[in-house]
């Protein structure tokens, strides 16, 4: 998906993965070869949600996984 960027960052041994929506839209996202990710550590907006593997991210938003 275009319109998502993400990185894995780690820090004090420790893994994050974030993930930036681009785009102004809302955007569903499987997330099948990152399944170790299964919390959302952090959210700059309230709409984000990780449900099992699938991502929901909305416009403008950014999240951390851990």
């Amino acid at each position: 998906i275009r319109e998502l960027v993400s990185l894995i960052r780690v820090h004090e041994g420790e893994q994050r993965l974030a993930i930036h929506n681009v785009s102004d839209v809302e955007i569903t996202a499987k997330l099948e070869s990152v399944n170790e990710f299964t919390t959302i550590d952090y959210t700059s907006h309230e709409g984000a949600r990780l449900e099992g593997t699938v991502l929901v991210i909305p416009a403008y938003a950014s999240v951390i996984i851990k």
